[in-house]
């Protein structure tokens, strides 16, 4: 059997989906899982997604089923930190509590949250006593938002300055740029400015967007025709977010 996953699909274009159709409802395909992700709040009725979905679901010869992915329950959540802390249930207890507060469980939110405390020392190793370490009531003392564009924002505020400054040109660009296109905002060299977008790179908020060479951030190809975007799309609107209404006017012109 073939399994396809396909994520994003509240983004997909028409020819895609027509390839999907045919990939689906040809009777000489046989063995095939096609597995794709939306967000539901982004597909409206009038979306060709729906149209889609609505088609194959009344042929016969193809089998749909819809899975709503919601938040992680309080179990779900302690079950990932005794697997992530190699600790006990009775250990991780209050900071399931906590965490479960403070993300509602959404997964990305909760990843994002723990990144944070673990990257600041709040959760740290204890190498004298050989296991994790956390202090419940200094956890709870941290002013930490509970909004994600925020946690975005505090992470990108972590750059330095000049890549924080480009980061917030190519959300202007859109989730996925190339550093041609981002060159001529900045007004600067596409090799400089790959230079440039590195940390955002090793920081995890920007992915290349095709292969690149192991162990490198940004690819060793032409900077110019190096194409990059962000993760999460949190990262884009959060760096969106930081510009004011007329610098964004000044930067969608030119």
């Amino acid at each position: 059997p073939l399994v396809i996953f396909l994520d994003d699909l509240q983004w997909i274009d028409p020819a895609s989906l027509a390839l999907i159709d045919w990939l689906l409802t040809d009777d000489d395909s046989h063995h095939l899982l096609l597995i794709g992700a939306y967000r539901d709040t982004e597909v409206e009725a009038s979306h060709p997604l729906t149209a889609t979905l609505s088609a194959l679901a009344a042929d016969e010869r193809v089998r749909v089923v819809e899975l709503m992915v919601g938040s992680l329950t309080p179990d779900s959540v302690t079950h990932l930190l005794e697997d992530l802390l190699h600790a006990n249930g009775r250990d991780v207890n209050r900071l399931q509590q906590l965490l479960t507060a403070k993300t509602a469980g959404n997964p990305f939110f909760l990843r994002q949250f723990l990144t944070t405390l673990h990257r600041r020392g709040h959760i740290s190793f204890d190498h004298a006593r050989n296991r994790w370490a956390w202090n419940i009531d200094e956890l709870k003392a941290m002013s930490i938002t509970d909004n994600v564009v925020d946690l975005m924002v505090a992470r990108l505020e972590e750059l330095p300055r000049p890549t924080l400054e480009a980061t917030k040109l190519a959300a202007c660009i859109g989730n996925r740029f190339d550093l041609a296109t981002l060159a001529l905002i900045v007004r600067d060299s596409a090799d400089d400015v790959s230079e440039v977008m590195r940390p955002a790179v090793e920081a995890g908020l920007l992915l290349p967007d095709r292969d690149r060479p192991k162990g490198s951030g940004v690819p060793e190809v032409p900077a110019a025709r190096t194409r990059l975007r962000f993760l999460p799309d949190r990262a884009q609107q959060a760096a969106y977010a930081m510009l004011d209404a007329r610098t964004k006017q000044e930067v969608h012109l030119q």
